[in-house]
């Protein structure tokens, strides 16, 4: 066999099989390996202090029952403060030994900047301290591209963008200050490749 011809082969395998985790896992390969190679996050976050943007459904919802079988203490951000007391009461339900202190709602709309120092401040006061900070807040726009108005797209970058850069920005020189703290951006699949109407 000719070497380039095996090369090639071996290529073609390789992103045939990112292709294939990429979607049955709906992860890239980074995330895939940490998840199946990685420290146990019973272990990571127990008893860390993590404020979850966008927590009152979807991902963010997940995310937060998770962060309580953890035993992790959850600050829980999002607009809509029903959604954001129903997720803060299953986590109560999913680990009994959080206390209800351990869990704060903190309603937060993300493209009201000028609110986000005093939501730290909030966090700081209630806990004493910050640990991790998971930015999952978002939205995206479906429909044809073309015929989406302007506006929609700024609104979207106002979310997306700017304020997520506004709070981690604010977030890091906390972190800086006190020697240490971590930062997760979430993003979906469809951040990554495009998909038809969305």
């Amino acid at each position: 066999m000719d070497f380039f011809y095996l090369l090639g082969l071996i290529i073609a395998l390789a992103l045939v099989s990112v292709t294939v985790l990429i979607l049955v896992n709906d992860s890239d390969i980074v995330t895939f390996l940490a998840e199946r190679l990685g420290k146990d996050p019973g272990t990571v976050f127990k008893g860390k202090v993590v404020w979850l943007t966008g927590a009152s459904s979807g991902i963010g919802e997940n995310i937060a029952t998770e962060l309580a079988k953890c035993g992790a203490k959850i600050i829980l951000s999002a607009r809509r403060k029903e959604e954001l007391e129903r997720v803060r009461s299953d986590c109560l339900k999913i680990n009994p030994l959080l206390r209800e202190k351990d869990v704060l709602v903190l309603p937060l709309d993300m493209v009201d900047l000028k609110s986000h120092e005093p939501a730290l401040q909030k966090i700081l006061d209630h806990f004493g301290r910050l640990d991790v900070l998971i930015s999952n807040a978002g939205r995206y726009i479906k429909g044809d591209w073309h015929e989406i108005d302007l506006a929609v797209d700024k609104e979207l970058f106002e979310v997306n963008v700017f304020s997520v850069v506004n709070m981690n920005r604010l977030v890091v020189k906390h972190f800086l200050q006190v020697g240490g703290g971590q930062i997760a951006v979430l993003s979906s699949t469809s951040g990554k490749v495009g998909v038809v109407l969305s």
